[in-house]
């Protein structure tokens, strides 16, 4: 079920139940499973693609409030470096709710930089992916860097 087989598992269910297994307590979801998922999108920074740039996809759970070290591990699921224009895709994802981490030089986005400094606009913090929702697109993500 989770590759998508669900046609070649209950076959293999009749060819149990022809050779007189109990395959009473086998069940099957109903619902599609999502392994096709995608999350596309651009980014830029003062309405400009920066260079050097590469954009991190991570599990998303509820109080998930910043990246340490110690969740790292444990949320990160792909990197992809942005392409000239500032786009990335990430595709083959199953259900689930994600988040972007940018990163990028401190030339680009300094470090220290205090929050009331940096707006993003156009971006969610969840992004949820599921059967009825395959897909998702999020257009141009701008990283404003107030002055």
């Amino acid at each position: 079920m989770h590759f998508g087989l669900v046609d070649e598992a209950k076959a293999w269910v009749e060819k149990a139940k022809a050779k007189g297994e109990d395959v009473s307590k086998i069940t099957f979801l109903n619902d599609r499973v999502l392994t096709d998922g995608k999350i596309t999108g651009a980014i830029q920074v003062n309405g400009k693609p920066p260079v050097h740039t590469k954009v991190a996809l991570l599990r998303y759970t509820e109080g998930f409030e910043k990246i340490e070290n110690a969740s790292l591990p444990n949320r990160l699921l792909d990197v992809r470096e942005l392409d000239s224009t500032g786009k990335f895709a990430f595709d083959k994802l199953g259900k689930g709710n994600y988040t972007l981490a940018i990163m990028t030089g401190k030339e680009t986005i300094p470090y220290d930089l205090p929050k009331e400094k940096l707006n993003v606009n156009n971006y969610s913090t969840v992004m949820r992916l599921g059967a009825e929702n395959p897909v998702l697109n999020l257009g141009d993500i701008n990283i404003v860097i107030v002055k």
